[in-house]
């Protein structure tokens, strides 16, 4: 299990990380207020459609059970939208180019590869792009160096977060706005919720709490603008 330490980020990235936790949910109300979200029209519209994609797994019941507590129907959509979307993003992150020590292992080549563009630009500087239809050193370097980034640029954002992947940070955001806008986990309906967007039938609510018990309180430490921003985002769709 991951947890969160601190020390294993930068300072000044662990100090990006300590000014977010600050933020305040008015302040991200505002914030939201501001760029003009409002509810209704094709917004709207368009969140009913998303969640009418769900209409198998019968989860009608359980969003009006949370939309009777107070929160709006909108921000529900949206947060399963997130969490849908989870899994493709891990995969981008963690799988598409291998795992972990295989791409650590090419980017660690990439590195070298551009060492030796490098110094090959410095012997023959100033080479156009397009001759012989041959990119330059210096384009085709830091290409390469971009490369190189790519296939590790999950594991700092990870680190960042302090999750193990972004479903997990996507579920905790969805829990922790019901807890924070209800004062209750109310997980039947939560887990009801996130196994639809998960397209998990067999995810019901027990494995929820066990998640939920494991997870929940290392994020609402090392990540609470999560939930806090689909908070703010419901309050700012309650405002009008």
């Amino acid at each position: 299990m991951r947890t969160a330490k601190s020390s294993s980020l930068p300072p000044d990235i662990e100090e990006m990380r300590s000014r977010l936790t600050e933020i305040s949910v008015s302040e991200l109300t505002e914030a939201l207020l501001s760029i003009g979200l409002r509810k209704g029209g094709k917004f709207s519209r368009w969140m009913e459609w998303r969640l009418d994609l769900l209409k198998e797994f019968h989860i009608a019941p359980d969003i009006q059970r949370l939309v009777d507590f107070g929160i709006n129907k909108e921000t529900l959509g949206v947060a399963l939208m997130l969490i849908n979307m989870a899994p493709a993003t891990d995969y981008l992150f963690k799988d598409l180019f291998g795992n972990k020590r295989t791409r650590q292992q090419n980017a660690r080549s990439l590195v070298t590869a551009a060492a030796v563009l490098e110094s090959m630009n410095k012997l023959v500087p100033g080479m156009p792009d397009g001759l012989s239809k041959i990119p330059s050193l210096e384009a085709t370097t830091n290409g390469v160096k971009h490369y190189a980034l790519m296939l590790t640029w999950g594991e700092p954002i990870y680190d960042f977060i302090g999750a193990n992947s972004i479903v997990e940070l996507a579920k905790y955001a969805l829990a922790g706005l019901v807890k924070s806008k209800t004062g209750k986990f109310h997980d039947r309906e939560v887990s009801a919720l996130t196994g639809a967007a998960l397209q998990k039938s067999d995810y019901d609510e027990t494995a929820h709490r066990v998640w939920r018990i494991r997870t929940y309180a290392r994020l609402d430490k090392s990540f609470p603008i999560a939930s806090r921003l689909l908070h703010a985002f419901d309050d700012a769709l309650s405002k009008q």
